[in-house]
C-alpha cells in the first residue's frame, strides 16, 4: 500500500488492482494536505525606560519575537499604537529594532503569518518616562514703594518667569 505520509498540497495516489489472470484495473486517488496550523509568536517583555536627555522621546532596541510554524513563517510584521504610531511594511520578515517612541505609553503588536494564510498576534508595551525637571529662571528681586495711605499693600507689574522642560509646560 502506498505511503502514509504525504506532504503539503495535492498528491495523486494510484490504485492497481491485478486479478489472478494477470488483468489489471486502476483508480486515482486524490489526497490534500492542508496547513490549518497557527504558526506560533512570543513576544518580548514589556519596556519602561527614561526619556533622552534633553528630549521627550527614548531610542529604544526591542528584543526580536520568537516565531516557529509546522511548515514555514512567511510574514513577520508589526505595528505600534499610543504615543508612538509608526509599522512595518506589510509583507516580508520585519523587525522592529531600534526605533524612536515619545513619552507616554504605545503598544507594539506583532503578526506572524504563514503560506497558507494562518496567523498569530502577540503585543507588549513601550512606555517612556519624563524623568527630567522644568526649569524655571532665578528672577531679579522688585522693590516697589506702598501705596498712598496703605502701609501693607503695594502694586506691582511682574513679568513671568522664563521656563523650559524637556517635553512641554502646562502651567506657571
Amino acid at each position: 500500500h502506498p505511503s502514509t505520509t504525504y506532504p503539503l498540497g495535492s498528491t495523486t495516489v494510484i490504485w492497481t488492482v491485478t486479478d489472478g489472470s494477470g488483468r489489471t484495473a486502476t483508480a486515482n486517488q486524490i489526497v490534500t494536505v492542508t496547513d490549518n496550523i497557527n504558526p506560533t509568536i512570543t513576544c518580548p517583555t514589556n519596556i519602561s525606560q527614561n526619556v533622552g536627555a534633553g528630549t521627550c522621546t527614548a531610542n529604544i532596541t526591542t528584543t526580536n519575537p520568537t516565531t516557529a510554524d509546522n511548515c514555514s513563517v512567511t510574514k513577520l510584521t508589526w505595528a505600534l499604537t499610543g504615543a508612538t504610531a509608526l509599522s512595518s511594511a506589510a509583507t516580508g520578515i520585519n523587525y522592529m529594532g531600534t526605533q524612536t517612541f515619545n513619552r507616554g505609553i504605545t503598544t507594539a503588536t506583532y503578526r506572524v503569518e504563514d503560506a497558507a494564510g494562518n496567523f498569530t498576534t502577540c503585543s507588549f508595551t513601550v512606555t517612556v518616562v519624563d524623568n527630567q525637571n522644568p526649569t524655571i529662571a532665578t528672577l531679579d528681586r522688585i522693590s516697589v514703594n506702598a501705596d498712598s495711605g496703605v502701609d501693607t499693600y503695594a502694586s506691582a507689574q511682574l513679568t513671568a518667569p522664563v521656563t523650559e522642560d524637556n517635553c512641554s509646560i502646562v502651567s506657571v
